[in-house]
């Protein structure tokens, strides 16, 4: 059983009625044919409709009815873009909000969805399809949803990927288009061998040799020809007169790779990750930081990552390097993975044709030996030849490899200047040759090469592009890079690694950066922005105050939803040469224009706001989001508020964060002169809040300078206003003075005042979204699980709980309860609760013992009542004015027809029960609940055990019960709740009920099909939540699921669970409260010398309990005497003729204790846990205890030391002296 310790309630009676009232009202106005003002003709069928109905659901109706076509006029409207079935069905959902989705019906389903703009249904039906994908159909998927569903199409090329091989057999794979063949094909994700994609393209190019044969080319060059098997290359490939034809390029780079793997880079030598062989990043030395231009600190590690973005843990140390690393050294890669490293300060490696240049460097530290010299080394020999001199010496130069050839650049020379120039040496050749030199001189430098260009990194203010096929350098990006950092290309990308923190090369740090280089998009835009300096292609001009921008429409369209709209719809501007524009400042269109440009926008204080509306305007979405996080950084109590007004104007998501952070401020900040200019809507979203971090005193006088700001046109909204100021949690003499009293307030909110009166008077009982508590109050509300069984056997509860648990969780999972405390008395079962105040829990007995007990919450104590007049089980509590009501139940366990209408009432002041008025007739397992002060009773058994539907009221201080509108069904076991002015009933066979009082009205909320019984059901959070229950009343075991009623589409939504186990034991064994107390009873008071437990019933027992006689106590510190009393416990814990069984045990062991520098011994108490577990015993029996054990050590606390028993040595005194000295 369960309650929540702080009642709430969230008053939302617009979002109920249209969830519930409004959906089967309309389609009850179209069964009926009334008020349909549009028949849609459809292959023969009518279907009556509601227009507005259409149009709120699906996008196609909304252009058709709202936007002056004829079809909005017409009664008929013929449609011919889809089946009669598929309409059907969406119309019907756009009236239940339901459809049911089949194999034979999805794809014409999604595809009317798709037609009609009913995305819930589309996307229902592509989840249908996506779950069902299979060999045979991926591909059918795949063209069908490249017609219809971007979404379907992805996921079904991703199912095609993995299956591959299979999925190319099937004739669908013959109808793709070119670019969901390249999609395949291309990916690196691609699960199949290149000979397998190889004869894949052949046969879908020779499926329609006419059409498709143009496409050869651009086909094969996504085959990675380098993975496949050598001879069959050579035998289905190179011989291959089309493919040479077509192809020579890709031929001979294949041929190429296998020649001098690792030297070849093209999109063909990426392996897929299907190979097995994955391409890697390995840094190799390097130092920490320069002080005084001279590298210090060195490593001698060698790294690796296989991660494009890889963090700090995800680089693993595979070797170091043989030799200590000082700085200066060069290395290459020789084939696809071997390391090559020279140890010749700042010269570099390359490697081409298999063989080895050893390019440059010093000679040794001085400046003035710097070499010109190359060395080639060859593998097969060993062996270092002298190679081509530089044209003139390089040090700290940069080097790579492109297309065969050898490219040097930069560097320092023999004079220690830097130097700009490039040269360029093809093996074989007897000399190097100039190309163009770099735009600026730089050294330390890095270079890579990757798909015909060559990058180099590590100049002071960019990265340089140069292309050997024009001859031209050209800027990529002015991004810093880092100076002196590394380089390389990894899934065919540009990566930058490292680097030093400062371009001043006397000092700085080794940065841990890796930055990713988009080539394509960097080169691009640098090359629009030239083309705007320069006024060339300019086919647009903005005019904006007096000042001119000369732009290009498409890169303003690109960018711009605005200008998308303006230039691409045929507007007149679209050809106007000159654009005068009035909706911004020149200032900020002008940024916003060389954002389109250059990506970059500088943001302060003085232009975030305008720009941000600019942004807002012409449709930039990155810098408007740039600017509300600009603005939403620099909140704070002064400008919040005003935050809060450009937010509603502009961006919602600037407002949401300016009034999060009002709320967290509120006392301040409603003192400042913009909150009085805060819109109703913004006010209400803050008083509204649990996160409103004010005193409620502070709420109310804020609403009211908010108010008499502007009093003629604000009064009007003050009692909507009061509404969310959460009175009942004022101070009591405040409220009395200032709220109380004032006459308009009286005039204004009566209900409100006489609420909060109410609750000062009888706390807990009052039930609204002002009695619920904000978070800063320091008040939680929380769900409290009482007691409870793990399972039916034949109908009757059995392994019983008499643990509580606490939970603040909407949404716990089985670690977010904690226990709170445990029942007084042994649960059976049949007992009931009820919160007493805001938080005190009132227990009533169940079948075993008598007794009304009192949880003080404060104080974590038990208090026990006055019993009432007669034992009762099955009885149900209800809290009314202070007063607590046991209504009905049975007399007692053995016979059904002791089932009594009785009720009496408790008084807590006086600790007495009285007779109270009975119900009209006698009920048990029925339901209670309790709605403005009145009492409702629904259903349960009547005196011959049947289930009722029969619903009573009553109003304390009446002299009888009121009949209102029975319950649709007759049911038991069931249990209530309020919120809202309704009452929810569950554990019903397949309903959740509502009944709402003013209406005298029945409905059902939700069906629930599996039937959940027995389960328990309280409000938090303004929310309907549902606990454990069970879904079978014969024989079951009790779930722990947590489901919340959701209020908007009236559904049950699983949100959580209960703990697993009782008392947190995964054996489903609990522990008796007799075991605790006995515990306590050795600790505290020395009752006991030990006390043996055991399992039994599915509860941890007492079995034996041995009492200290005054010998004992005499004797406590006594050695010999102590071995002899120990002796009887080993025989009684032992058990006598059941030797083999497990059992528990705590044990009072007295020693003397004399560590070193004491001068006598002390006397120490240790309290010792047995757990007696003897290798003769059964496995079942040893499982049994050894799972329970931990919850055991739980139940018993803190102060006891732990000994594990499995023969008898280890029972023996002297073993036990041991342990209790050793802890």
């Amino acid at each position: 059983m369960m309650a929540a310790a702080q009642r709430s309630q969230a008053l939302d009676f617009c979002h109920d009625t249209h969830s519930t009232a409004l959906l089967q009202g309309l389609q009850e106005l179209r069964s009926d044919n009334l008020l349909v003002d549009v028949v849609l003709c459809v292959s023969g069928k009518e279907i009556p409709c509601h227009r507005n109905v259409l149009a709120a659901c699906s996008g196609y109706f909304r252009a058709m009815f709202c936007n002056g076509h004829r079809e909005s006029k017409e009664h008929k409207v013929t449609i011919h873009e889809a089946s009669a079935s598929a309409l059907q069905l969406l119309v019907d959902y756009a009236y239940t909000s339901k459809v049911t989705i089949t194999e034979d019906n999805a794809v014409e389903l999604m595809e009317g969805a798709s037609f009609f703009q009913v995305p819930p249904v589309s996307d229902a039906c592509t989840k249908f399809l996506t779950d069902n994908l299979c060999v045979n159909n991926c591909m059918k998927m795949v063209n069908l949803g490249g017609m219809l569903n971007s979404h379907l199409e992805a996921e079904a090329l991703s199912f095609a990927m993995k299956e591959f091989e299979a999925a190319c057999i099937t004739p669908e794979f013959l109808g793709l288009t070119k670019d969901q063949l390249i999609k395949l094909i291309s990916s690196d994700d691609l699960n199949a061998p290149e000979e397998t994609v190889y004869t894949a393209v052949l046969k879908w190019i020779n499926h329609d040799t006419r059409k498709r044969k143009k496409e050869m080319r651009e086909l094969m060059e996504l085959v990675r020809f380098p993975y496949m098997d050598r001879m069959y290359f050579m035998e289905k490939v190179e011989t291959d007169k089309v493919m040479r034809k077509c192809c020579p390029d890709v031929v001979t780079e294949t041929l190429r790779n296998y020649a001098f793997p690792g030297e070849v880079q093209s999109p063909r030598t990426r392996p897929r990750h299907a190979s097995g062989l994955r391409e890697a990043v390995v840094i190799i030395g390097g130092n920490e930081r320069l002080e005084g231009r001279h590298p210090s600190v060195y490593s001698n590690g060698i790294t690796m990552t296989h991660s494009s973005a890889p963090s700090s843990a995800s680089w693993v140390p595979p070797d170091h390097m043989r030799e200590n690393n000082d700085h200066g050294f060069a290395v290459a890669v020789l084939g696809t993975s071997d390391i090559i490293m020279s140890a010749r300060p700042y010269c570099k490696l390359a490697v081409v044709r298999g063989k080895v240049y050893a390019i440059g460097g010093r000679i040794d530290h001085s400046p003035l030996c710097v070499a010109a010299d190359v060395e080639v080394y060859d593998q097969s020999l060993n062996k270092w030849t002298e190679g081509v001199p530089l044209p003139e010496p390089r040090f700290l130069h940069a080097v790579a490899v492109l297309d065969g050839n050898i490219y040097v650049m930069g560097g320092c020379d023999a004079e220690n200047d830097m130097t700009s120039t490039v040269c360029r040496f093809i093996p074989g050749d007897s000399q190097w040759y100039s190309v163009r030199d770099m735009p600026e001189a730089a050294s330390f430098i890095t270079a890579s090469a990757l798909n015909g260009s060559i990058y180099v990194a590590g100049l002071p203010s960019s990265l340089l592009c140069y292309r050997p096929e024009e001859d031209l350098w050209t800027v990529v990006t002015h991004h810093d890079t880092g100076y002196r950092c590394g380089m390389t290309v990894f899934g065919g990308e540009i990566y930058i690694y490292g680097g030093c923190d400062s371009n001043d090369d006397t000092n700085g740090n080794g940065m841990s950066k890796v930055l990713q280089l988009n080539p394509e998009d960097k080169s691009l835009k640098q090359g629009l922005q030239e083309l705007r300096s320069e006024t060339l292609l300019v086919d647009v001009i903005l005019c904006v105050s007096g000042k001119e921008i000369p732009c290009h429409r498409n890169v303003l369209a690109s960018c711009s939803g605005y200008f998308r709209a303006m230039f691409c719809n045929g507007h007149r501007e679209s050809k106007e040469h000159k654009v005068t524009i009035h909706e911004a400042s020149a200032s900020a269109l002008q940024l916003l224009v060389d954002y389109a440009y250059t990506s970059k926008v500088t943001i302060t204080e003085d232009n975030a706001a305008e720009l941000m509306e600019g942004a807002s305007f012409f449709q930039v979405p990155p810098v408007s989001d740039a600017c509300t996080k600009f603005l939403t950084d620099g909140l704070c109590v002064k400008n919040c508020m005003k935050m809060v007004t450009v937010g509603g104007m502009l961006n919602s998501k600037l407002e949401a964060e300016a009034l999060l952070y009002a709320m967290k401020e509120f006392a301040t900040a409603s003192k400042t002169s913009e909150f009085l200019g805060l819109t109703k809507d913004q006010l209400i979203k803050l008083i509204s809040s649990d996160d409103l971090n004010a005193p409620e005193e502070t709420v109310y006088t804020a609403v009211l300078k908010w108010i008499n700001h502007d009093t003629r046109k604000r009064k009007k909204e003050m009692r909507e206003l009061m509404e969310l100021v959460r009175f009942p949690f004022m101070d009591r003499l405040y409220f009395m003075e200032k709220v109380e009293t004032d006459k308009v307030m009286r005039k204004c909110c009566p209900d409100v005042v006489t609420e909060t009166v109410r609750h000062y008077a009888f706390p807990g009982e009052v039930q609204s979204p002002r009695t619920r508590p904000r978070r800063a109050s320091g008040l939680r509300e929380a769900v409290v699980v009482i007691g409870g069984t793990k399972n039916l056997e034949g109908g009757h509860p059995s392994v019983y709980s008499n643990a509580i648990t606490i939970t603040h969780s909407s949404a716990p999972s089985s670690e977010s309860w904690t226990s709170l405390t445990t029942m007084k008395n042994r649960n059976d079962h049949g007992f009931a609760v009820a919160i007493l105040g805001t938080s005190d829990i009132i227990v009533s007995s169940g079948t075993q013992l008598q007794g009304i007990w009192l949880y003080l919450a404060k104080l974590n104590s038990w208090s026990k009542l006055t019993p009432m007049h007669k034992e009762r089980i099955y009885c149900k509590l209800a809290v009314v004015h202070g007063k607590v009501y046991a209504i009905g139940g049975r007399i007692n366990h053995d016979s059904p027809l002791r089932v009594t209408a009785d009720v009496e009432v408790y008084d807590q002041s006086l600790n007495k029960w009285t007779e109270g008025v009975p119900l009209p007739q006698p009920r048990y397992v029925h339901a209670v609940a309790v709605l403005d002060g009145s009492i409702y009773v629904m259903g349960g058994r009547n005196i011959d055990d049947f289930d009722t539907s029969t619903v009573y009221r009553f109003i304390p201080g009446d002299s009888l019960w009121y009949s209102v509108r029975d319950m649709p069904e007759e049911a038991s076991f069931i249990t209530a709740s309020a919120l809202n002015g309704s009452i929810y009933v569950a554990g019903l066979p397949s309903n959740v009920l509502c009944y709402r009082p003013e209406e005298d009205l029945w409905t059902v909320v939700t069906h629930t099909d599996a039937g959940l019984t027995r389960c328990g059901m309280t409000v938090l959070g303004g929310e309907i939540y549902i606990y454990g229950g069970c879904y079978d009343c014969d024989n079951a075991n009790g779930t722990t699921k947590v489901l919340q009623l959701n209020q908007d589409d009236k559904s049950l939504k699983l949100v959580g669970t209960m703990p697993k186990g009782l008392l947190d034991q995964a054996s489903g064994v609990s522990v008796a409260a007799e075991v605790v107390t006995a515990l306590q009873d050795l600790k505290i008071r020395h009752k006991y010398k030990y006390v043996i437990y055991h399992i039994a019933g599915g509860e941890v027992r007492n079995q034996a309990l041995d009492s200290m006689s005054s010998d004992d106590k005499n004797n406590e510190y006594n050695t010999e005497y102590q071995k002899q009393r120990h002796q009887g416990f080993v025989d009684e814990l032992k058990g006598g003729e059941d030797a083999n069984t497990c059992r528990y045990a705590v044990y009072d062991f007295s020693i003397l204790d004399q560590k070193e520098g004491d001068t006598a011994a002390r006397k120490t108490n240790k309290i010792l846990f047995i757990v007696w577990c003897p290798d003769t015993a059964s496995v079942k029996d040893k499982m049994l205890y050894a799972s329970s054990k931990d919850a055991v050590k739980k139940a018993l606390g803190s102060g006891i030391t732990e000994v594990q028993a499995t023969d008898l040595s280890e029972l023996s005194f002297d073993y036990f002296w041991e342990k209790a000295q050793s802890k």
